[in-house]
């Protein structure tokens, strides 16, 4: 058994960190009135779907945000030097302090895709109608989902080289070194991780934060 107060506690800071999180990085503002009609009070806050209709494409918003989520939790990582369990890390490692700016995208592949293809045209080719530059990016978070049948070695070789996301060990070795000294050290610029999900079938899932 567990207390329900501290239960309540811990979801309600979650709810709240989810809500700060995605106000920080809306791409506009509601207004509290529009029309002449009363959407919300600023001091009784906005409803949840108020604050995730302050993103051009929602839905993507939220399925991206899940990723990055289930990725630092996976209980199957295929690895443990990559994205999965080393989100915050990977943050802390290379972002430096000013402003940034933020994008995000998730797409689904069709059957027996090759990731090689998929990234290179259809995932980059959205991308850009979305009027984000992969290339330019500082910073980016790659998660790919994948059922059982892709979920392999391969898939994780061929999505480091397309990606160039990959550490050596000498990279492994530095980045262990700058966690012991306290150091936040240059990192690289596309981190990958990888969750299982059976629901995908033979289909990719890859959602995408960039920090640019």
């Amino acid at each position: 058994m567990i207390d329900s107060s501290v239960f309540y506690s811990a979801v309600s800071q979650l709810d709240q960190s989810v809500r700060d999180l995605m106000e920080l990085t809306r791409e506009e503002e509601l207004p509290e009135v529009t029309n002449g009609v009363r959407r919300y009070y600023a001091e009784d806050g906005k409803c949840p779907f108020q604050v995730s209709r302050q993103f051009d494409r929602p839905d993507e918003y939220l399925q991206a945000l899940l990723d990055m989520i289930r990725v630092q939790y996976e209980p199957h990582p295929m690895g443990t030097m990559m994205l999965n369990s080393n989100v915050t890390a990977n943050l802390w490692q290379v972002i430096e302090e000013g402003d940034i700016g933020f994008g995000y995208l998730s797409m689904v592949s069709e059957d027996k895709p090759s990731f090689t293809d998929f990234w290179q045209t259809e995932i980059t080719d959205y991308a850009n109608k979305c009027g984000y530059r992969l290339q330019d990016a500082r910073l980016m978070f790659v998660v790919v989902t994948a059922g059982m049948s892709n979920y392999a070695l391969p898939l994780l070789a061929e999505v480091n080289d397309v990606l160039d996301s990959g550490l050596t060990i000498k990279e492994a070795v530095k980045a262990l070194a700058e966690g012991i000294a306290g150091e936040a050290g240059s990192g690289k610029e596309v981190h990958a991780g990888f969750c299982l999900d059976e629901a995908m079938g033979e289909r990719l899932r890859v959602s995408v934060w960039l920090i640019e």
